[in-house]
């Protein structure tokens, strides 16, 4: 008999995929599966997760896995991309400074790159037509 897929699963492939030198809340990255969950269901069809349980009724295909883990990465860019902009436009009572430097570009750029993923992903998982 195969194994559902849980939470756990999603989670190792989502935190696989970079690595960031400061943890990450777990509430945080939960929150992140709940909305990767939604936005599959949005795009795709609703997956069924069992919050009790932390897992689905079955066993979901890589590629399922996959796209999960990408929306929950795409997210923490989103956050990633909101620090460095709040560090690069510091605006005080006696001082301003706008750094528009590589950081903000480099940022933005890896948050672009993984949304454009992502919809591919979705993309070639929606039925067609044809079928």
């Amino acid at each position: 008999m195969v194994a559902n897929t849980t939470y756990e699963n999603v989670l190792s492939s989502y935190q696989s995929v970079f690595m960031d030198k400061y943890p990450i809340p777990e509430g945080l990255e939960f929150q992140w599966f709940l909305d990767a969950n939604a936005e599959y269901a949005l795009e795709i069809k609703d997956l069924e997760f069992d919050e009790e349980l932390m897992e689905y009724p079955t066993q979901l295909p890589q590629k399922v896995v996959l796209t999960l883990a990408s929306i929950m990465k795409s997210k923490y860019s989103e956050r990633e991309f909101s620090r460095v902009n709040k560090l690069n436009n510091i605006i005080g009572k006696d001082i301003s400074l706008n750094g528009m430097g590589d950081s903000k570009r480099f940022a933005e750029r890896e948050l672009e790159i993984k949304r454009s993923q992502i919809a591919d992903l979705i993309n070639k998982q929606k039925t067609t037509a044809y079928d």
